[in-house]
């Protein structure tokens, strides 16, 4: 009988894998950077890098950049075809004064006042350039201007020390210009030089020829990449085509999805208006909350003003590059004109309004976030490797990419501006608001003009971020 006797089923689980993780699997499961700048068995810690409370979302992102950029651009030279870094020791040193670097300019970025930068002093240059585009075309060619063309005569314009002008080789892709700029290395290598000395530990910056190599590596690759190439209008064209392209489909994305519940959805007129009812108390709450916030921001006036005193209040240097780039006409002033009287009421709480609104989105752990992710997929896009280099476009190319930049742009404008902005609108394009973009992006088509820009942001952010090297001027 007791072998007739029923032992109780046990519920059988999912079977137990035995199989050990070998070193691949352990390895394959770190993060991006200790796969690149650690041996698989190594003890070490990930260091820290920001002191702020973003460093858990962007600390791995810099070490990311860091790491790929490294075994990009460091590790092909130092170890060659033969291996002299198994530990990985250099590229873990060359990282360690990488972050002191980035730790150095965090606490410099942090004391610089970004509201005042990207509200008052930035659109005052924009507008300063517009300005100048558009005297140089209208001086250039005449008698006063003793025939200079558009690109020499925006030169006399802006004069800068570090930019010259020469003429262009055939065969160049700004052939179609008589001049081509050049900057000035020399003028690079004295402000990558005293930049290093702020930056670097003081032992790295007393060897002559790290520093020297460091300094030729940001002078010729670095900014001879943004000037030589990014400043083209081939790829400031392109660039601006592609990201409104982007939103462009995003927008036709979410629009079909939306007509989709729309057809799908069988709302009736009494359901949208109880909606509308039940909505009103948070219609309430959020002028309540709207109001409370103006009257904080009119208490804190006083404390944004004195911190914004040293250029013109944002809403004026924003209403400038607004006159600036628009096309003047009797409506815009008639219009600048009737805004600018409330203005005048409500100036410092507006004033105050944007500052706190650069302040909490566009200095944001998330933007910079963001910022980091696009140029660690712009700079590595082949699976975390450079892309290969690829020839300039033909003139017939670049023309494609100015005209998808206009297209672009005026399928994002409103189909009443040209007619406000412009008293009399050719026949040609068939679209007015090609015209409308044309004329927005009027500067951008000469490379001489961009790199004027560009050089002159570059001085903005490093006195900024760098004031000792300011130089004050002369009474």
């Amino acid at each position: 009988m007791a072998a007739l006797r029923t032992v109780p089923s046990r519920k059988r689980g999912p079977p137990v894998s035995t199989t050990v993780p070998t070193e691949v699997d352990r390895a394959a499961a770190q993060p991006l950077h200790r796969r690149i700048l650690f041996p698989p068995s190594s003890p070490a810690e990930t260091p820290r890098i920001l002191h702020s409370s973003a460093h858990e979302t962007l600390d791995p992102l810099i070490l990311d950049l860091i790491a790929l950029s490294l075994r990009a651009y460091v590790t092909p030279w130092y170890n060659g075809s033969i291996s002299r870094d198994p530990d990985k020791a250099f590229l873990q040193a060359v990282m360690a004064v990488l972050i002191h670097v980035v730790q150095a300019l965090e606490v410099r970025l942090a004391a610089v006042d970004w509201a005042d930068v990207l509200l008052a002093e930035l659109p005052e240059v924009l507008a300063n350039h517009y300005r100048d585009w558009d005297s140089a075309v209208e001086r250039a060619g005449g008698g006063t201007a003793h025939n200079l063309s558009v690109d020499e005569m925006f030169h006399s314009l802006q004069p800068h020390i570090a930019i010259h002008l020469r003429q262009a080789a055939e065969g160049e892709t700004t052939a179609r210009h008589r001049v081509t700029p050049e900057v000035d290395r020399v003028y690079l290598r004295a402000l990558v030089d005293r930049l290093l000395k702020l930056l670097l530990p003081p032992e790295d910056y007393r060897s002559d020829t790290e520093r020297a190599i460091v300094r030729e590596i940001i002078v010729a690759v670095v900014f001879g990449t943004v000037f030589n190439r990014v400043a083209q209008p081939w790829f400031i064209h392109g660039l601006i085509a592609k990201q409104l392209e982007a939103r462009e489909a995003e927008r036709a994305v979410m629009e079909k999805a939306l007509s989709a519940e729309d057809r799908t959805a069988s709302t009736g007129l009494v359901d949208k208006a109880l909606t509308a009812l039940l909505s009103l108390p948070l219609l309430l709450a959020s002028l309540a909350s709207l109001a409370s916030t103006f009257s904080a921001l009119s208490s804190s006036t006083r404390t944004t003003s004195s911190n914004l005193s040293s250029s013109p209040p944002p809403h004026q240097s924003l209403s400038a590059l607004l006159l600036a780039i628009l096309p003047s006409s009797a409506f815009l002033s008639q219009l600048v004109y009737l805004v600018s009287l409330p203005l005048a009421f409500f100036s410092s709480q507006l004033d105050s309004f944007l500052a706190q609104s650069v302040t909490e989105h566009v200095c944001a752990a998330s933007t910079v976030k963001a910022a980091m992710e696009g140029a660690i997929k712009g700079m590595f896009p082949n699976d975390g490797w450079p892309a290969p280099k690829e020839d300039d476009p033909d003139e017939e190319a670049q023309d494609e990419l100015r005209r998808r930049c206009e297209e672009a742009l005026a399928r994002a404008l409103s189909p009443f501006l040209p007619s406000l902005l412009f008293p009399r609108l050719p026949p040609e394009p068939p679209d007015p608001r090609i015209h409308l973009a044309r004329h927005l992006l009027r500067p951008l088509a000469c490379h001489t003009a961009n790199v004027h820009l560009f050089l002159s942001i570059v001085d903005l952010v490093v006195g900024k971020v760098f004031p000792e090297l300011i130089v004050a001027p002369e009474d």
